[in-house]
């Protein structure tokens, strides 16, 4: 395949060669840099916010709180300054509505829930598989749990907005356009049509740069609008306080039946994910399912039932 020109991609040569223009790369005239600081758990509200650290920073410029209460926008003349003077407020918290538990809780949550009953049953036989399962001259059953998966460090959430003549433009590695554009138009409260997408290298989509709620695009309008119209980047989150920005935990619990002769005669896999939302609600599911992974919209949404049997 090397050397190959019929193996050839459009984005392979910008990418090779240091041309290609990513979301975090651009650089507009007159742009200020705002940088997000939130609660470190989820769900957390803001009380108040002090600035007088960072106030003597070179290139920081100002510091304003969300209207949702969920972060503090912190602006700066440049990323570095932006993020030094982020790292230098303080803020405190209110997490009386917040996510509180700890790793082991989590865990032991999404145990409970697998072990517990499904609550939608789709196509498929549980009976029979139970049956199955339970006359198997072996059952091999294990238990898997996969932690919260940071993305930023895969996948920086930055976008730009930059003013127009009727409204605005956003400049980010895009997954749902529409989506974004109408979030963006939502809170800077301008028609759609007036709100452009201009789709950049993303430099990594792995499914958070499509979430429903358009939620970094949500954060940057808000801090565009705050910044009186000004164009604005909206920068990474710190690894321990990006609420929102991980994907979820998973426990998992899957059981094969084998008959005495090697064949794999039925199976199930129970699935339990938790996913926080930007006001710390929680969306939990399950699946049970046998040869092939359950649809992740489905199980991301509510608890399901996929129970498969196989033919020995």
């Amino acid at each position: 395949m090397i050397g190959d020109p019929r193996t050839a991609r459009r984005d392979n040569g910008p990418k090779t060669d240091g041309s290609a223009v990513y979301a975090m790369d651009l650089h507009l005239e007159n742009q200020a840099v705002a940088v997000m600081l939130r609660s470190p758990r989820f769900g957390g509200t803001l009380v108040f916010f002090d600035d007088s650290a960072a106030s003597d920073m070179p290139g920081f410029v100002r510091a304003a709180a969300l209207p949702t209460r969920t972060a503090v926008v912190v602006y700066g003349e440049n990323t570095w300054a932006a993020l030094q003077a982020r790292d230098a407020m303080g803020a405190e918290w209110d997490f009386s509505r917040a996510d509180n538990r700890g790793s082991e809780r989590i865990k032991a949550d999404l145990l409970a829930a697998v072990n517990g009953d499904a609550e939608f049953d789709a196509k498929g036989s549980a009976a029979v598989t139970a049956e199955l399962l339970d006359g198997a001259a072996q059952v091999i059953e294990r238990d898997f749990f996969f932690p919260y998966l940071a993305h930023a460090t895969v996948e920086p959430l930055t976008c730009t907005i930059a003013p127009t003549e009727n409204g605005v433009t956003l400049h980010d590695g895009c997954q749902m356009q529409t989506a974004a554009q109408m979030a963006v138009a939502a809170v800077l409260q301008v028609p759609h049509e007036n709100v452009e997408v201009t789709t950049l290298y993303a430099g990594g989509t792995f499914g958070r740069r499509s979430t429903q709620t358009a939620d970094y695009h949500v954060e940057a309008a808000l801090a565009f609008a705050l910044a009186g119209g000004r164009s604005s980047w909206s920068g990474p989150a710190r690894m321990t306080s990006g609420a929102g920005t991980t994907g979820p935990p998973w426990r998992t619990r899957c059981a094969s039946a084998w008959t005495n002769t090697g064949g794999l005669s039925a199976g199930t896999i129970a699935c339990q994910a938790s996913r926080s939302s930007r006001a710390g609600r929680w969306m939990r599911s399950s699946c049970r399912t046998g040869s092939i992974p359950p649809p992740s919209k489905g199980c991301m949404t509510r608890p399901t039932t996929f129970p498969v049997t196989m033919s020995a």
